[in-house]
Formats: structure tokens, sequence, C-alpha cells
């Protein structure tokens, strides 16, 4: 089986994350990169799908 008929028997879905999407986009803690940030190596799933953040401190927007 190959990996695209994999994906469409599995039903998964791949969605591009932009930091536009996320509470982080104006976070005094953002990088650039829309998966790491100053408090986590690497964002939990919770955040990376639009739920809220723990440390979020409002800051200046890109």
């Amino acid at each position: 089986m190959s990996l695209e008929e994999k994906w469409k028997r599995d039903r998964l879905v791949f969605v591009r994350i932009t930091i536009d999407d996320m509470i982080c986009k104006d976070c005094s803690y953002r990088f650039d990169c829309e998966i790491m940030c100053l408090m986590y190596e690497i964002k939990p799933d919770t955040i990376l799908s639009g739920g809220k953040c723990d440390f979020y401190a409002k800051g200046e927007s890109l």
C-alpha cells in the first residue's frame, strides 16, 4: 500500500499551520517559526491547533 493510499484509507488530512492561525501571532515569546517559541522547544498540539497558551504575553505584532 502506498502512503497516498494509506492517507485516503485513514482519512488523514494535512493542513498548513501559520502563526496567524494561533494566539502566538502577537505574543512576546514568538519566533518566526510556527512550531517553536521562547517557552516551548516544540509547541503542544493544542496550541498548534489554535488553542490557548498558558504562557501567552501580548506583545508587538510582526
